[in-house]
């Protein structure tokens, strides 16, 4: 086994055996729902062949429990109480359940140590040793037939087992993997789970012959799909491979090894002449048979390797690609869909274990969460709901807690996807979230569709993570109301810091620049958090400097911060900035069409719980980044803009004053009625409905004036809020009372 430093650098991390199991499980139930749910399987009198999905996960899932009860009663002949049986939809059905198992391919195409393929051969075994005892005479003799056996032979159950082993090893089992000494793991494990609970093998039965199986190779080169084949050659390759399976003699079987290996270099030299790189594989070489049988394989299984590919190995999870190799990533149109800033590794292996598929072939993989939502997998995710149909998405968010994540070495988020080749009759998935790295079977699913995904999303097709509650929720938050990204867009700061560094100055005699640590919510903060305040020559740089940007300080508008901690309640952080302020590209912006009147509506919405809940189901990582806020719903007009604006107001004076404890508590009372004026614009029928309707009771609230002095203000304020803070005020009996509305009462709980 690899030691953790270098499984890093090469991505790899082994699969907790558990994930395994039930991927394992999970693969076969899709595989056998999709097998007996396409009306071409028949019973003795033509009818179709239905077996639900239900019956298939009892099997699958239980099926053990009637081997048990079968040993015991063989044993002991007693009948057993309450012993488990399987649906009479698969003991009906033995015999042709039995065949589709025996006739499966799988495949893992970054194999590792095997653990795949061993879970499923486990898994296998255990399937199709429940349907024997509902076997027919006839079919039970093919079988015996077909693992070799002689018909006067006398087969005990521990040979008939090793056989059954042996045949799924040798017909269904294929692998690939880049490094050699995995290879050699991967199939030593092979080996030895054939004879590891095995007591009478006497005489030592030959082991499975697994060189055109378990092969070393790059998974992801292959032939370029342009080249001619020298047919000929690959006939021979043909007529070879069986021959070498057949051969028991070791000198005949090294020569036969000799000639294959030697034809399929021959090839693979013809491919590297006319590519320009290096290529030691390629499935429909090395697997040739699959595609002759099947077109494909009918699971493709894996935890694929994670990293950002390089030339040269410069960070955590940076996996070391030579030039040509990196270059043909980037410029095949056939990992298109894997592109998105600096390729990962993982999106390559998606891309590819898709193409691997036939028609009703079954994808199970397991890889960063970040796939659901991370901008730079927007390529793949739009890939696969377009030409596949998802089943459905594992989430495990943990990512902090070393024993609660999924695996110990990676501080990661991971998520395992299941979908299928086949088309659905609807386009529904589920998504369950777990909290740490077990399975929870108890756990709701939330089904989503694809619509929803395009809804909550058009541009990047983000999956969001989310509870049953919190889709509906979204669903009615999302319904007829406009995105930003429909209005204007959220902009990167800018002033580069980096780049335009020969512009920043200390003399307060230059333009004010702001950095996103001195952005707080409704407030520029005079003390900065992380370095000095900075100037920039703007004279200068506007010089140099004619971007479509570089006139956006003219105009009021919404800066954020553009980094916060992801477990912050309180994770969007917005102000207003004023004409002739710049903004450092650790800033975002937005600049309302209508300017001041529709930046204080919006900055509302963008400040309040709700944003920032919709913002914390959506967004996967620490940045707040443009794309994200983008998505995020948009009030533009309200009959309310009046009320707004002088909340708004409210609160912007009372963060620049903050002198004393008095300020304090208003603030936190007029930032908690901002929220709610923001639950009330997107859920009036439910705050009308539970008669909590507050703008209704903020008619004559009294605005505040630039020309009045501080004084005058604050007393203004002062004075409306001992008005509203009074137990008997309907607007502070509803800021109390709202988690009575249950969508307010899902969200805070949320947010806690």
């Amino acid at each position: 086994m690899l030691e953790v430093t270098e499984r890093k650098s090469k991505g790899a991390f082994y699969t907790p055996r558990e994930i395994v199991h039930f991927m394992c499980q999970e693969s076969l139930i899709n595989y056998l729902h999709n097998a007996f749910n396409d009306h071409r399987d028949y019973t003795s009198d033509k009818k179709n062949i239905i077996i639900t999905k239900s019956d298939i996960e009892d099997y699958i899932h239980h099926g053990h429990f009637a081997i048990e009860n079968n040993f015991f009663l063989n044993n002991d002949n007693e009948t057993i109480n309450n012993q488990y049986q399987l649906p009479e939809s698969i003991r009906n059905n033995a015999e042709v359940i039995d065949k589709k198992l025996s006739n499966i391919l799988i495949c893992d195409p970054a194999i590792g140590s095997g653990a795949f393929p061993v879970g499923l051969l486990h898994e296998l075994v255990n399937a199709q040793l429940v349907l024997k005892p509902y076997f027919g005479l006839k079919y039970l003799k093919e079988k015996f037939h077909q693992f070799g056996f002689d018909e006067n032979e006398n087969i005990n159950e521990s040979r008939y087992v090793y056989r059954l082993k042996r045949h799924i090893i040798q017909e269904s089992i294929y692998g690939v993997d880049i490094d050699a000494s995995a290879i050699d793991i991967a199939r030593l494990r092979l080996w030895l789970s054939l004879v590891v609970d095995e007591d009478d093998l006497e005489p030592i039965e030959t082991l499975p012959n697994l060189d055109y199986k378990i092969v070393c190779g790059n998974s992801l080169i292959g032939m370029p799909e342009e080249i001619f084949w020298n047919l000929q050659v690959l006939e021979e390759i043909e007529t070879l491979k069986p021959l070498f399976y057949d051969e028991t003699d070791e000198k005949k079987k090294k020569e036969l090894r000799k000639k294959i290996s030697s034809k399929i270099k021959e090839l693979l030299d013809e491919a590297e002449n006319f590519s320009g790189y290096k290529i030691d594989f390629d499935f429909k070489l090395h697997f040739s048979e699959v595609w002759h049988k099947k077109g494909g394989f009918d699971i493709v299984i894996g935890n694929p390797p994670y990293g950002l590919l390089n030339k040269k190995q410069n960070q955590n999870f940076a996996i070391t690609v030579n030039s040509e190799h990196l270059d043909y990533f980037k410029t095949s149109k056939k990992f298109e869909s894997a592109k998105g800033g600096i390729i990962n590794v993982f999106r390559l292996f998606i891309t590819q274990s898709g193409i691997l598929l036939n028609d009703n072939g079954i994808f199970a993989e397991i890889f960063p969460l970040a796939y659901t939502g991370d901008v730079t997998s927007k390529n793949i995710r739009e890939h696969n709901l377009k030409n596949f149909s998802i089943i459905g998405i594992e989430a495990f968010p943990e990512r902090d807690n070393e024993s609660k994540r999924v695996f110990k070495h990676a501080k990661m988020s991971v998520a395992i996807l299941f979908f299928t080749n086949k088309n659905k009759p609807t386009d529904e998935f589920y998504l369950r979230i777990h909290s740490d790295k077990y399975i929870d079977y108890s756990n709701d699913k939330v089904l989503l569709t694809k619509s929803d995904i395009t809804k909550l999303d058009p541009n990047y097709f983000t999956i969001p993570v989310l509870s049953k509650s919190d889709l509906q929720i979204l669903r009615k938050v999302y319904f007829n109301q406009k995105r930003i990204s429909e209005v204007t867009n959220c902009y990167t700061g800018e002033i580069d810091l980096s780049l335009d560094k020969k512009y920043l100055q200390e003399s307060s005699k230059f333009s004010t620049l702001l950095k996103g640590a001195i952005i707080g919510r409704y407030e520029i903060r005079l003390k900065m958090s992380q370095g000095e305040i900075m100037y920039l020559d703007s004279e200068e740089y506007l010089q140099n400097n004619k971007g479509s940007r570089s006139t956006h300080y003219k105009f009021d508008r919404i800066g954020m911060q553009g980094i916060t901690g992801v477990n912050e309640k309180m994770r969007l952080k917005m102000t207003l900035i004023p004409k002739g302020v710049f903004l450092a590209n650790s800033v975002n912006y937005i600049l309302m069409p209508e300017g001041l009147y529709q930046n204080k509506l919006a900055l509302l919405q963008l400040n309040s719980e709700l944003h920032n809940y919709i913002f914390k189901l959506t967004s996967t990582n620490s940045n707040v980044n443009g794309y994200e806020v983008n998505n995020l719903p948009i009030i533009i007009n309200s009959v309310h803009k009046d009320i707004v604006n002088i909340v708004v107001d409210y609160m912007l004076f009372i963060t620049k004053i903050n002198t004393n404890q008095n300020n304090i508590l208003q603030y936190k009372f007029f930032d908690s009625l901002a929220s709610a004026i923001t639950y009330e614009l997107y859920f009036p029928e439910e705050f009308k409905k539970a008669n909590k309707e507050i703008l209704i009771n903020l008619i004559n609230l009294s605005p505040i004036y630039d020309i009045m002095t501080d004084e005058e203000k604050l007393a203004v304020i002062q004075s409306e809020f001992e008005r509203l803070y009074d137990d008997r005020h309907p607007v502070k009996f509803a800021i109390e009372t709202l988690d009575s509305i249950e969508e307010i009462r899902i969200i805070k709980e949320t947010l806690k």
